[in-house]
């Protein structure tokens, strides 16, 4: 047999009426899911195994559209969540579907939503992160269009971006990801021309829960000068000749914040009104203090409305102890999950993830969670 050589090892009908607009993915080393126009138009996802001598056989079958499922786009989401664009009821509307595959094959539909009620053909669905999607097809009149969307952690989907890259036709596509925030399209236009376009999509950050922090604005003594803490420079300015390494800016999960007034802690301090987190940790008569525990302690250590600004911290080689207001408070802990998110090697997409799982563990106060994230995954 020379190199290169096809041969055909398995053969397997799965469908005798009718099986068209295939998209077939790999789920595992093993098992494969197919979505297909069956009869009737009808829309199905099935689910195959393929033996080590390449044989196959059919797992389970999920008829998930009984009027109509053309023009299916499939895409892997995890090792459990597929995600189906597809054009279904009505005339030729645009659906993407969430559909869950158990251990054993068994197909469940999770959500649906229509993203388009005009027109919604020759889709062509990326994953752009764990939680975006891209895609292109075939809008009213024929026009091309490019949509974003999110996927929440229960499965429901939600648009987030609309774009009509072309007014006159937008046929064939085929869309593939180049890097986490561009995206390169092959499709038919003008005169059955044939297009490639590449396209940039911007990336949002997701706001970073945390509970250790300062408003932006507050005072900061550093070796070459009183700064606002968030104009420090990581690299340029130091503290009591130490580096700072890095300046996060976070956001409280609670909707207060702590108020601790103008020599509240003694005299001249702090020098000025101090906002921060309930559980950073601030020195009073020589002892370290939650800063939530000093609202029972002194009179003029309250808690007011957190108005959702941002919050920030500084990070050094080691936890210190710094001036702000006059006042002897930590900076953040280099084993806090915040400090170890900050120095991770990880991907954009694999952070920007891990960053909306810690944001819903802090919220959630799902401890176990947060601890598999902060001892195990960075």
């Amino acid at each position: 047999m020379v190199n290169g050589d096809i041969t055909m090892v398995s053969s397997y009908e799965h469908d005798t009426l009718n099986g068209t607009n295939n998209s077939l993915i790999k789920l595992t080393d093993s098992r494969l899911v197919l979505a297909y126009t069956g009869t009737g138009s009808d829309g199905y996802i099935k689910t195959f195994d393929v033996n080590g001598d390449g044989t196959i056989s059919q797992v389970s079958s999920y008829e998930h559209d009984t009027d109509k499922g053309v023009f299916n786009s499939l895409i892997k989401l995890t090792d459990s969540r597929l995600v189906l664009a597809y054009t279904g009821t009505g005339n030729h509307h645009g659906y993407i579907k969430t559909v869950d595959v158990s251990s054993d094959g068994t197909i469940s539909q999770v959500s649906s939503y229509e993203h388009d009620m005009l027109s919604g053909t020759n889709s062509s669905l990326i994953k752009l992160t764990d939680s975006r999607l891209v895609l292109a097809y075939r809008g009213d009149e024929f026009d091309g269009y490019i949509k974003t969307f999110d996927v929440s952690g229960d499965g429901t989907i939600s648009q987030v971006s609309s774009y009509e890259h072309d007014t006159v036709f937008g046929y064939h596509n085929s869309l593939i990801k180049l890097t986490d925030s561009r995206v390169v399209l092959a499709y038919t236009g003008t005169e059955d021309d044939g297009y490639i376009k590449t396209f940039d999509i911007e990336l949002a950050d997701i706001p970073l829960v945390s509970n250790i922090c300062f408003v932006g604005g507050t005072l900061v003594n550093t070796d070459q000068c009183i700064i606002e803490i968030d104009k420090l420079v990581p690299g340029i300015h130091t503290i009591n000749n130490k580096r700072i390494t890095h300046l996060t800016k976070t956001y409280l999960a609670d909707d207060k914040i702590i108020l601790i007034k103008r020599n509240a802690l003694g005299a001249n301090i702090p020098d000025q009104d101090t906002r921060l987190s309930g559980f950073h940790k601030v020195e009073y008569n020589g002892l370290i203090y939650e800063a939530y525990k000093l609202c029972g302690l002194l009179k003029n250590v309250k808690l007011i409305k957190y108005n959702n600004e941002a919050m920030y911290n500084i990070m050094m080689d080691k936890w210190e102890l710094v001036c702000i207001h006059n006042m002897i408070v930590e900076t953040l802990d280099p084993n806090n999950i915040i400090a170890k998110l900050y120095r991770t090697t990880l991907s954009e997409n694999k952070k920007q993830s891990l960053i909306k799982e810690i944001s819903n563990a802090t919220i959630n106060e799902d401890y176990d969670k947060f601890n598999l994230i902060k001892n195990y995954i960075l």
